[in-house]
């Protein structure tokens, strides 16, 4: 079916994306929700004769209005000669934040249907405007620069041609073409975080700083170039699996944090205690050692030594939030996603101040963290002397991280008083909690 070209272009870009990333026979499964976005990206994927499987999800979460998504997907897909696989889900089974349940539930329905269909990709309608949301929200929440990359237009399953496009360019270009597509009610709801900076931070950046945008986007060009610099300094200062003290001489900490955090490759949280503890082996008398997770630092003369602890030591858990909602067993805890917050013999925090996965180890030297009802930090070895917990058994007791390396909790070795931990002050419960993390003991 021959179309006009678009004055945006997309058309044109969708070609090219696929040539450079995917082979001519490519199969895809494409997202679609019946916004614009998707329903743009399916047009120009038909419009090229591209093979393609459909996968709408509906939530249910708007009542008719979910229904009728479902009913213009399935409709132009079959117009359009796709076959489309809808699944429909019970918005009562949302525990805690919707977003991020939505998010899990899609992507396990893509991954499922590209095995049994045997596709070589998953289309998502990501654009520009997704792209620059993402990076604001990395950056407002500290994460380190090597981060800052965002999303790529394609990170294997995932395929998103229509990332270099504005919203704009998408809906002219579904006006160009005479693209049906519904609204989403609910992307107006400025209660959502990706809301609120579309339509109130943006459009005041608009006005205040034109051009914003553009000089946003190539913080993803600093962010490699951070990570390459990186990369280029490991080199220099590694020797085998030690670390040369002389050539850390002159670099700042922040170099140094991020340094550590490449050369112990750790999937697990890190701690800013942790990363002093590393940053003060430096200045320590040889021999002095100390735990990060699985790992053990050693200092020599002249180099730090890098190794795995001995066999027998206890490996750090990571918990993400799909464990959680089931309910997960652990050295004598059981902690779970309730609405309910449980009484005195438990403890529980807000589940939606919490970014999972959420990693359970033994605390280590130089961790820190925010008791509740303090406004500063304490050391968590302070903490343990202070309520008492016996010297024999303090090594045994747990910690909490948050994904950005926060300890939200701590877990005693035995029950202090009625006690079975303590949480931090940025975890509390208010009145506004929908959603717990409780823990209780099952010992």
């Amino acid at each position: 079916m021959a179309q006009r070209e678009s004055k945006t272009g997309i058309i044109k870009e969708v070609r090219t994306c696929l040539k450079e990333y995917l082979h001519p026979s490519a199969k895809l499964i494409v997202g679609v929700s019946g916004g614009a976005d998707s329903m743009a990206l399916l047009f120009s994927l038909f419009s090229l004769g591209v093979p393609c499987i459909i996968s709408h999800i509906n939530y249910g979460k708007r009542g008719k209005e979910s229904d009728s998504d479902q009913e213009l997907v399935e409709q132009m897909s079959f117009e359009w000669g796709y076959e489309c696989h809808t699944v429909k889900l019970n918005p009562n089974d949302v525990i805690g934040n919707f977003q991020h349940w939505a998010r899990e539930q899609r992507y396990a329905i893509f991954e499922g249907l590209m095995e049994a269909e045997e596709a070589d990709a998953v289309a998502t309608a990501h654009h520009r405007d997704d792209q620059l949301e993402t990076i604001v929200q990395k950056i407002l929440r500290g994460s380190s620069v090597s981060t800052w990359s965002a999303m790529q237009m394609f990170d294997p399953p995932i395929f998103r041609p229509l990332l270099n496009q504005s919203k704009e360019d998408i809906l002219n270009y579904c006006n160009d073409h005479s693209i049906p597509y519904r609204e989403d009610g609910s992307n107006r709801d400025l209660g959502y975080a990706r809301n609120w900076l579309r339509h109130e931070w943006a459009p005041k950046m608009d006005e205040l700083f034109p051009g914003w945008d553009i000089n946003l986007l190539e913080l993803r060009n600093k962010s490699d170039a951070f990570r390459e610099s990186i990369e280029y300094l490991k080199k220099d200062v590694l020797a085998g699996q030690s670390v040369i003290l002389k050539n850390l001489e002159g670099l700042g900490y922040a170099l140094k944090a991020e340094l550590w955090r490449s050369i112990l490759e750790s999937e697990l949280s890190m701690s800013k205690g942790q990363l002093d503890e590393i940053l003060k082996l430096e200045q320590s008398q040889p021999g002095t050692e100390i735990k990060i997770g699985h790992m053990i630092l050693t200092r020599d003369r002249e180099n730090i030594h890098v190794g795995k602890a001995e066999t027998g030591y206890e490996e750090p858990v990571l918990l993400n939030k799909a464990k959680a909602e089931e309910g997960f067993f652990f050295e004598g805890h059981y902690l779970k996603i309730s609405a309910a917050a449980g009484d005195a013999s438990v403890c529980y925090m807000d589940a939606s101040k919490i970014t999972f996965p959420v990693t359970i180890r033994r605390w280590e030297s130089g961790d820190r963290f925010q008791p509740l009802g303090m406004k500063g930090t304490q050391k968590v070895s302070d903490h343990l002397t202070n309520r008492k917990v016996s010297s024999h058994l303090k090594h045994r007791a747990l910690v909490l991280c948050s994904e950005d390396g926060t300890i939200v909790a701590i877990l005693y070795p035995e029950e202090v008083g009625s006690s079975i931990g303590f949480i931090s002050e940025k975890v509390k419960a208010d009145a506004e909690t929908n959603n717990y993390l409780i823990i209780r003991s099952e010992t």
